[in-house]
C-alpha cells in the first residue's frame, strides 16, 4: 500500500496520481514501458477475483484505430487471449505487461485493457479479442505530461541547476556593467548545455520516448539565441 496524490483528471476513466513512494536502497522501483510489436507475449495480472486466472496471449496487431463508446476514435493494441474463456468483465484497467525475456528480466508495460470483442456471428457471446490502450495514447490525455508541459519544467529546471550570476562590483563598492548583464541574463534564458543535458538523461531515464524528445528539440532549436557566443534559451 502507497500514499499518492491525485495531480489531473481527464476524461477517459484514467487518473494521474503522484505516487509517494519510499526512496533509497530497497524502494520501488518503477516498471518500465515498451511499444507492443506483432507476437509479443503479453499477460494481464490483475484478477477481479482470487478464483479467476491471469489473462495471458499475444499480441495479434500492434497499433489500430478503434472507435470507442463516445466516438472518438484512438489508437489500440489488439490482442489475441487464446481459450475460449468467455466473458473477461471486471479485467479492465489492468495493466497489460510484456512477459520478461533476456532483453527485459522485468519485463514492461505496453498498455492498459480496455475491453474484450463479441463475437460477430453470436453477439451475445465474446470472441478472443481483446483491445489496451498503449500508454502512450494514454499519456496524452494528460496536460501535465504534455510536450509543452514537460518543456516548461525543462527551461525552469536548467535555469535553477544555472551558477548564479551575482553582481560584480567595481571597486568603488558600485554594481559594474558587467554584473547587470549577468542578473538581466541570468533571469531571462537558460544555456542549452544545461536543457540539452537535462533532455539527455531524461531519454535514458524512458522519461520521454523518441517523439517527445524530437517535438521538444525542435521548439529549442527554433528558440536559440546567440549572446556573447553561447547558445541560450
Amino acid at each position: 500500500m502507497f500514499d499518492g496524490t491525485v495531480v489531473e483528471l481527464p476524461r477517459g476513466d484514467i487518473a494521474l496520481i503522484e505516487m509517494h513512494l519510499p526512496r533509497g536502497p530497497g524502494g520501488h522501483v518503477p516498471p518500465t514501458t515498451a511499444r507492443a510489436t506483432r507476437d509479443d507475449p503479453w499477460r494481464a495480472t490483475y484478477r477481479p477475483t482470487l478464483e479467476l486466472g491471469a489473462l495471458t496471449g499475444t499480441v495479434s496487431v500492434p497499433s489500430l484505430p478503434k472507435k470507442a463508446r463516445d466516438g472518438e476514435v484512438i489508437e489500440v493494441i489488439q490482442l489475441l487471449c487464446p481459450g475460449n474463456l468467455g466473458s473477461h468483465r471486471g479485467y479492465s484497467g489492468s495493466p497489460v505487461e510484456l512477459e520478461p525475456s533476456s532483453a527485459l528480466p522485468r519485463g514492461a508495460v505496453l498498455g492498459i485493457l480496455l475491453q474484450q470483442q463479441p463475437n460477430r456471428a453470436k453477439p451475445q457471446e465474446s470472441s478472443d479479442t481483446l483491445y489496451a490502450v498503449p500508454v502512450q495514447e494514454a499519456v496524452t490525455r494528460f496536460e501535465s505530461l504534455s510536450d509543452r508541459h514537460l518543456l516548461e519544467c525543462l527551461i525552469a529546471e536548467s535555469w535553477q541547476q544555472q551558477p548564479i550570476a551575482g553582481a560584480a562590483e567595481s571597486k568603488d563598492g558600485k554594481e559594474g556593467k558587467e554584473g547587470k548583464d549577468q542578473k538581466k541574463r541570468g533571469n531571462s534564458s537558460v544555456p542549452m548545455e544545461h536543457a540539452d543535458l537535462l533532455l539527455d538523461m531524461w531519454g535514458k531515464a524512458d522519461l520521454l520516448d523518441a517523439h517527445q524528445i524530437q517535438s521538444i528539440r525542435t521548439w529549442m532549436d527554433e528558440h536559440r539565441e546567440t549572446d556573447d557566443d553561447q547558445n541560450h534559451l
